[in-house]
Parts: structure tokens; C-alpha cells; sequence
């Protein structure tokens, strides 16, 4: 098991922020750190980097995200913008080379489908896709509380994106809010505005991943500490279903075809049949 922490600091350059993260790192020994806004020179990463005890370092050109890692990975900056950076990333526990991408959307509409469909173009790549990033839009409306009423307006543009590259959210343990506008009373907004998302290529990598919604502090967004379990390749993956199937537009149809699909024998073992067909469906 290894594991990675990805968290929109709102500041990098400064005591709290270092030490809370030196102490996050002793406490659950990631070995490798997305910051998004971290606010600071880009010539003073690499100091950055030796006070968390990281050996490599790849920034984006403008400073608005940065990834630190140790040396069991590899990583090359496959493409880049403001709001997102790719990185091609192996790690010594992984048989195969994956496209890391740790994301900071803008508030705008028009800068967000920029950024989709810049995400899109990804796909050419043909490796594993993994998606951190706050992406400063919820999906669902149990995904905020307070503030205005949920319009689903807000995230077909997000949804569409998710659907088109057949994305699943790994889901979370903790919080169920990720973000704070720290305002008091009937003026405070929380929001699950960061998440992980992974492409039928990661679910198929033979890497399982759990994503833990750390308590916030020194910033107004949780860090996500993602874990990431290499199963055994000589044994079959177990089956987990994903509450995130529910909410897709052709789940109930690919679950039915897959249902009715054609077998023979005794009614146990016909419906047998039917179970593994839809976990073939699903998967």
C-alpha cells in the first residue's frame, strides 16, 4: 500500500500550513502531495520540498499547482494549464504507467469547459486515469448545505464530463463536506467540492483506491489522503458496488439487459449466471 494527499492549501508559504503538513506526512507516511493556490514564488518550492522531505518536485508554469513525491515514483509533466496539471506517473509497487491529474477549476462557465474538454483529450493517451482536484461544483444536492438552493443547471457541465470518459467516484470516509466558507450562522455554506475520480482503466489496474476527507485546518478545504492497495493479480477482485451507479442515466438499463441475458440449467445456476453477468455488466 502506498498512499497520496491532495489538498487546495489556500497558501503554502508559511509555519502552519509547513507544519501541518509535516505532521499530516508523519502521521500517514504519503508519499506524494498535490497542492493547489499555494500562493508563493515558484522559485521557493524546491526549499518547500526539502522541508517535507520529498525528492521531486513538478510545478505547473504559472505556480497554481505543484506535486512533491518520493523517490518510489517517477513523474513527467504530460501537459499543463491553470487549472490543471497531467502528470505520467509510475510507482514501484505498479505494474503500469498511469496519467496522475490534479485539478483547480475556476469559477467560471466558460473557463470550466475549457478545462473539460482539455480533461477530454486525456483519453488519447491510452493509460489509467486519475483525477484529484477540487472542482469547485457538487454534483448532487445532498452534496451542500446552506446558501442557496441546488441547481442542477450548476453541474451538467461537470456530469457530462464524468459521463463522456465513463468516470467513477471512488467515494469517501469522513466529512461529508470538503469545503467551508467559515461565515457565521445562517450565512455559512458547506460544500463537497473536492473529490477523486478514476476511468475504467484505473478500476481494471488492479490498484484499489480509498479516499479519507481529513479534518480542515490552516485552509478553507479538507485534505484528501487517498490510499491506494495493490491486489494480487493471482486472485480474482472482489466486487464492489459503487452507490455513484445509481445516479447514471443507463444504469437500470445495462443492469436489466445484462439480467436477461440468455442461460440454461437448474434455476440456481441460471441464477448465478444472471449475477455474474451483471457484474460483468457493471464492471
Amino acid at each position: 500500500m502506498f498512499k497520496s494527499l491532495f489538498w487546495n492549501v489556500r497558501g503554502l508559504d508559511n509555519s502552519i500550513t509547513i507544519a501541518r503538513l509535516r505532521k499530516l506526512r508523519l502521521l500517514h507516511k504519503f508519499s506524494l502531495l498535490g497542492v493547489c493556490e499555494p500562493k508563493m514564488d515558484a522559485s521557493r518550492f524546491d526549499w518547500i520540498r526539502q522541508r517535507l522531505g520529498f525528492d521531486g518536485c513538478c510545478p505547473t508554469n504559472d505556480g497554481r499547482l505543484v506535486v512533491f513525491y518520493s523517490s518510489e515514483f517517477s513523474c513527467s509533466i504530460v501537459c499543463q494549464s491553470s487549472q490543471y496539471l497531467a502528470l505520467r506517473v509510475t510507482h514501484s509497487q505498479m505494474s503500469t504507467e498511469v496519467v496522475g491529474v490534479f485539478v483547480h477549476a475556476a469559477c467560471s462557465v466558460s473557463d470550466c469547459r475549457e478545462l473539460w474538454a482539455d480533461l477530454r483529450a486525456l483519453q488519447v493517451l491510452g493509460l489509467p486515469l486519475l483525477f484529484h482536484g477540487d472542482f469547485n461544483v457538487i454534483l448532487y444536492a445532498e452534496e451542500k448545505r446552506g446558501g442557496l438552493p441546488f441547481r442542477r443547471a450548476e453541474s451538467e457541465d461537470f456530469h457530462a464530463f464524468i459521463q463522456d470518459l465513463d468516470l467513477t467516484d471512488v467515494g469517501f470516509s469522513g466529512n461529508q463536506f470538503t469545503w467551508c466558507n467559515n461565515r457565521q450562522g445562517r450565512a455559512r455554506v458547506w460544500k463537497r467540492l473536492d473529490r477523486v475520480l478514476v476511468d475504467r482503466g484505473w478500476l481494471g489496474s488492479g490498484v484499489v483506491s480509498s479516499v479519507h476527507h481529513l479534518a480542515r485546518t490552516a485552509s478553507d478545504h479538507s485534505p484528501l489522503l487517498v490510499s491506494y492497495l495493490i491486489s494480487s493479480s493471482s486472485s480474482p477482485r472482489s466486487f464492489r458496488f459503487q452507490d455513484v451507479w445509481l445516479r447514471h442515466a443507463s444504469f437500470k438499463g445495462v443492469v436489466q439487459e445484462a439480467w436477461l441475458s440468455g442461460s440454461t440449467g437448474r434455476p440456481m445456476r441460471r441464477f448465478l449466471h444472471k449475477l455474474k453477468a451483471v457484474k460483468a455488466a457493471l464492471t
